[in-house]
């Protein structure tokens, strides 16, 4: 449940940066539009159209131009949004959790005896004495908070909500035209150059096909010359509307004109008129033009300006039908007469003009009557010139913008390592100020990387400091592209001056936010402390020195414990098992002290460890918890005969965090052959 939380959260976060940087690109390019239409004025409606046009494609290619071309960092570094995680403090109890009801550790209170484990013999060490019963409570162990949310993170699902909401508008005015459609009878459909073909047999067979005849038919008959005059070669389907509707024009792959019943009743004049205009948006291709407007709108609901460009593109679009409608010969009177007539006399189909292109509304009849009756207007189309000289503009606008991103001052990274007997460091910086520090108090061996591209600003911190005293290797990573975490993975070393790590065995991974503090400070257990105190710069011997001092000065009671999870989990071999001397089971779990190399067990592995091996033997899945704040029962007592031979002891617990399925072990590490 806890990953998938942190991949909605980094998925959300990550829809964030990509809202916003769309949405400022976006409004940059609209408003460029706007500047060229103010410009453009007393140019032709048709001009206009093609300026807003551009500007609702380019804002639409905008996030995909952006992933896809190099970066441009010349903007200021505030124009980039990288919101500041919010700081969770985590502190696991040391529990066992079963089900709802949550369980210490039983706990031993005295050194313990075991006899000596033999160190090639094949038999098992020996287990941990029987332990009691321990206390239940009914209260259960907190869960650490795995995210913080703000409002930068709550940006992607307003947009969601938002989006769909405008989806399903969409799709209700598309069910509603389809009703109309489905009331319309079909007369035929336009083909070029094969004249008007009547209605299929698949539409006589449901019963719309038109009862009037279509030879000699006037619609038919004008439509096939207005098709033939414009240049229409793609088929168009011709219905006639029983009700009062306001002729419309829609479809994409299949165009359909839909007419009102009383068109049969207008003047040859007037249906010339309306079937120029509607023949006009399949001309010019309207209908996907306003599909790309919806997305648009669809995608940016929140930005105004959105709305504002897809107004203006349906004004823009009518008057430059308008034009084409005058060009044809139609005098400008009658045309405004006809236009008053259509919308006076017609209503249009209850939210089709959401998804088809209607011939006139009310809201916009007194512009348009202005723009037809106006006189040396500019009603030029757009030619193929004007249209590649255009598109060569917005290209030249759009590749920039795409390519910007926000200059990064601290891009350039730098690292230095101070080694020392006593406390060694290991610092990432950018010259002024410490990215990040990881620590140790002792001796360690660093092989590090830092990678950087000048060119495109990229940069990659890994590594992996190796701690001889406990054989255990620290490997670290970070990149330009998630610069607030660090991810610290540590598993058994290997080699002889153990510089190289072995594959991740039984430590674990784990991603740390930089918010939450950038001092790390490793231990000989494998636990990785994480502290948020003033990270000095360190790049020599007095650096390392003062952040020891700030180090030493947190009380421990604020220290933050935090073992890399999961720990080494899985299940032992059956022979490995019978070889074990275990204990009673208390609340579902049974434990016992093993030594790898006499068990030759894969999941033990054969490093000289004693090793703590937990088993569920319960019918359900437990959560086994424990941190540095329970009682420390890690001392052993090693007898031979009556004489003690070796005692070893800890002050580190192995913290865990495993959630243990029916027969599965953990393993924790107790003491190496050094503990003593």
């Amino acid at each position: 449940m806890n990953r998938t939380i942190v991949t909605v959260a980094a998925a959300f976060s990550a829809s964030s940066l990509l809202l916003v940087d769309s949405a400022v690109k976006g409004t940059v390019l609209l408003a460029f539009a706007a500047v060229a239409a103010l410009v453009l004025r007393r140019d032709s409606a048709a001009t206009r159209h093609l300026v807003w046009l551009l500007a609702i494609v380019a804002m639409l290619a905008v996030p995909v131009l952006s992933a896809m071309l190099p970066q441009w960092r010349v903007l200021p570094a505030w124009a980039s949004p990288s919101p500041k995680p919010a700081v969770v403090d985590v502190t696991p109890p040391s529990i066992v959790r079963f089900a709802d009801v949550a369980v210490e550790l039983p706990q031993a209170a005295e050194p313990m005896e075991v006899e000596r484990p033999s160190a090639i013999g094949d038999h098992a060490v020996v287990a941990l004495p029987d332990s009691h019963p321990a206390p239940v409570t009914p209260a259960a162990a907190p869960v650490p908070p795995m995210w913080s949310w703000n409002w930068i993170n709550a940006l992607p699902l307003v947009w969601v909500i938002g989006f769909t909401v405008l989806i399903l508008r969409l799709t209700a005015a598309r069910w509603m035209l389809w009703n109309s459609e489905r009331r319309a009878a079909v007369v035929g459909t336009s083909r070029r150059g094969a004249g008007f073909q009547p209605a299929n047999d698949r539409e006589k067979m449901s019963g719309r096909l038109e009862a009037y005849p279509t030879t000699d038919d006037p619609i038919v008959t004008a439509m096939e010359t207005i098709c033939s005059q414009l240049g229409i070669g793609r088929p168009v389907t011709l219905l006639i509307h029983p009700n009062k509707t306001i002729p419309v024009v829609w479809g994409i792959l299949r165009c359909r004109l839909m007419l009102p019943a009383a068109a049969r009743l207008w003047s040859d004049e007037q249906l010339q008129s309306v079937l120029l205009h509607e023949l006009a948006h399949i001309k010019r291709r309207d209908t996907i033009v306003q599909l790309l407007a919806q997305v648009a709108c669809a995608l940016h609901w929140f930005n105004p300006l959105v709305w504002f460009a897809a107004w203006r593109l349906d004004v823009e679009r009518e008057r430059s039908c308008d034009d084409l409608v005058l060009a044809s010969g139609v005098r400008p009177s009658a045309y405004a007469g006809h236009l008053l007539e259509v919308v006076t006399g017609l209503s249009p189909a209850r939210w089709t003009q959401a998804c088809g292109l209607a011939m006139a509304r009310k809201s916009s009849l007194e512009g348009r009557l202005t723009a037809v009756l106006g006189k040396d207007l500019n009603r030029r189309d757009v030619s193929v010139a004007l249209a590649g000289l255009a598109l060569a503009i917005a290209v030249g606008v759009v590749v920039p913008i795409a390519m910007l991103r926000a200059a990064d001052e601290k891009w350039k990274q730098h690292s230095a390592s101070v080694g020392g007997n006593d406390f060694s460091a290991y610092c990432v910086h950018d010259g002024k100020d410490a990215s990040f520090v990881i620590a140790y108090h002792g001796e360690f061996i660093s092989s590090t990387t830092v990678s950087l591209n000048a060119q495109s600003h990229t940069w990659t911190n890994s590594g992996t400091i190796t701690v001889k005293k406990s054989g255990i290797a620290f490997s670290f990573h970070r990149t330009h592209t998630s610069p607030g975490k660090l991810s610290i993975t540590t598993a058994p070393a290997e080699g002889l001056y153990l510089s190289k790590p072995a594959p991740p065995r039984g430590f674990g991974q784990r991603e740390y936010d930089l918010a939450r503090g950038r001092v790390f400070l490793l231990m000989d257990t494998g636990i990785v402390r994480q502290f948020a105190i003033d990270t000095p710069l360190v790049t020599d011997r007095e650096g390392a020195d003062k952040l020891a001092k700030l180090i030493a000065a947190i009380p421990p009671q604020e220290r933050e414990d935090v073992a890399l999870t999961p720990n080494l989990t899985g299940k032992l071999a059956p022979e490995t098992i019978a070889k074990l001397k275990w204990g009673e089971p208390v609340n579902g779990l049974r434990m016992a002290l093993a030594y790898p190399p006499a068990l030759g067990d894969a999941l033990l592995g054969k490093k000289p460890h004693f090793e703590l091996v937990v088993q569920n033997v319960a019918e359900k899945e437990i959560h086994f918890l424990a941190s540095n704040e329970a009682l420390n029962p890690r001392r052993l007592l090693i007898r031979e005969g009556e004489r003690i031979v070796q005692g070893l002891s800890d002050p580190e617990l192995s913290a865990a965090d495993w959630k243990l399925q029916p027969g599965q072990c953990g393993v924790l590490r107790l003491y190496t052959k050094e503990e003593r």
